[in-house]
């Protein structure tokens, strides 16, 4: 491994469906510059949920050339950058490269019959099983059923079908090419043979030719042109390694490669994920697993319910109804909830449909128990209750079979409130490590860039990662309390069963 200049800096560009956010990092790990730009997604009563894929570009040239500008004006020169990206995004590209149609997000509801359909035939566990990626509305498999049944003129007159990291790469090296992590996110990329499934391929009714060229994560390239470098402030040689999906990268980012701690991230949506050396696929739970590197996958369990599920009862039941709704009036109503004690309520989280655990658009969530007694702050504390116990449901399928963890290190802005941490420590009945406010993902394609650069070996990244966390804030559970909120969750898990049973019927 060779040794980098302490003026060197590497810079990791996360693509986020919310916002997308460039960090300068030094030899040490410590971040020294960023800048963050919105991504503008769209909605449609029809269920789609899209961003344009030249304003994701734009604006991650923007944040880009800012964190390039920061790192000059420190005497630093950047000489990396890796870049992580959301999953399961889907652009249709038409034979003069330009996009037929804005890029289908994770979020777009419109392919959920098409998946439900798929995953009720012997097909879907089998693609399944191979691929790694739960057939859902959110996978490019799906997207891609979708598009061939309600557009197929448009389905027809497409050249390639790519993601919004393959677009900008496109842009800035002229070629399609996908790396492994994001391939394996898509459903149509077979985990074991490491290439495009080509049963996966025959039920979308695509050929490999109309996909990008699979990459390894570590691919990288020192090219751009001169047009492009001298635009983002680079110098000639800067050398870009195509990175990995979020969700991979924040487990490097917080060195969770050998599944000893679980990393759970609770943002917008929440995620329980593991590090694994092989593939593992359960069509029971249908926990993903995605690829990191060579040898290296990520194993785990995605929701929509997070942080966007406490936004929801401020603003639409507490805020709407008092008539305040304060920019940092949620913060203030948390503060209120941590001294509620939601006695006898539940909340079952599901406003947003779900995937992990119950894999059904057609959950509905639900709030039981309320008596006269019972506040505004009650009902809020129930909905972060009601939260970490789907986290704690997340977690026992994403470690289902492996040993139990250590500890889980927890990544996400509601982290941030300190009850709300206590009170996960205690529910999910394990000490948590705080990352803190450094992007785990961002932090993550950092390091697959010097990774990528022969600066680090994986094992020593790892190390380098893990070694971040030694003075990370630690939590210990209460373990009375933990023995208290076990009864409040198997409450929790009976209802969620009749609830689902009343809908079948």
């Amino acid at each position: 491994m060779r040794e980098s200049d302490g003026h060197e800096v590497v810079i990791g560009l996360d693509l986020g469906t919310t916002d997308i956010k460039a960090i300068v990092f030094d030899t040490g790990g410590q971040p020294v510059a960023h800048a963050v730009r919105p991504s503008d997604m769209t909605y449609g009563a029809d269920g789609a949920a899209e961003l344009d894929p030249e304003q994701v570009a734009n604006a991650a040239e923007d944040a880009l050339t800012e964190a390039v500008a920061g790192a000059r004006r420190q005497g630093r020169a950047v000489r990396r950058i890796g870049i992580s990206a959301a999953m399961h995004s889907l652009i249709p590209i038409g034979v003069d490269g330009a996009p037929l149609a804005p890029a289908m997000t994770w979020a777009d509801l419109r392919p959920q019959p098409d998946a439900e359909a798929l995953w009720r035939s012997p097909a879907g566990p089998e693609v399944y099983s191979r691929t790694g990626t739960p057939v859902h509305a959110m996978s490019p498999l799906a997207k891609l059923l979708w598009l061939r049944r309600a557009q197929p003129d448009r389905f027809q007159r497409a050249v390639m079908f790519a993601g919004l990291k393959e677009w900008l790469w496109r842009r800035w090296f002229g070629e399609w090419a996908v790396d492994a992590s994001l391939a394996s996110a898509t459903g149509l990329y077979n985990l074991r043979a490491g290439q495009w499934d080509d049963g996966a391929l025959a039920l979308a009714g695509v050929t490999a030719s109309r996909l990008p060229r699979i990459v390894p994560t570590t691919y990288a390239r020192a090219d751009l042109a001169s047009g492009v470098a001298q635009r983002l402030g680079l110098d000639a040689g800067t050398l870009i390694a195509t990175g990995a999906s979020d969700g991979a990268l924040a487990n490097l980012g917080v060195g969770a490669l050998d599944g000893r701690q679980l990393v759970m991230t609770i943002g917008t949506s929440l995620a329980a994920r593991r590090g694994v050396t092989e593939p593992v696929t359960d069509p029971a739970t249908r926990v993903f697993c995605y690829v990191l590197g060579a040898g290296y996958f990520v194993a785990g369990a995605a929701s929509n319910t997070g942080g966007a599920t406490l936004d929801w009862m401020y603003h639409n039941l507490l805020a709407r109804w008092s008539g305040v709704a304060a920019p940092d009036g949620l913060s203030h109503a948390l503060e209120e909830a941590s001294h509620a004690s939601a006695d006898g309520l539940l909340f079952l989280p599901y406003i947003a449909g779900e995937r992990a655990p119950l894999w059904s658009g057609e959950t509905r969530g639900a709030l039981v128990g309320l008596r006269a007694e019972h506040t505004a702050a009650d009902a809020l504390r129930a909905a972060v209750e009601g939260m970490l116990f789907n986290a704690v449901w997340l977690a026992g399928q994403a470690v289902d079979g492996a040993a139990t963890p250590d500890a889980i290190i927890a990544t996400g802005g509601v982290f941030k409130s300190p009850w709300i941490a206590q009170l996960a420590a205690d529910i999910l009945g394990l000490p948590l490590i705080l990352a803190g406010d450094v992007d785990a993902s961002t932090r993550g394609a950092a390091l697959l860039a010097d990774i990528a650069a022969g600066v680090h070996s994986w094992d020593k990244a790892g190390a380098v990662a893990a070694a971040w966390l030694t003075d990370a804030p630690r939590i210990k559970p209460n373990q009375e309390e933990t023995a208290r909120y076990q009864t409040k969750y198997r409450h929790f898990r009976a209802l969620t069963a009749a609830l689902a049973e009343e809908r079948a019927l």
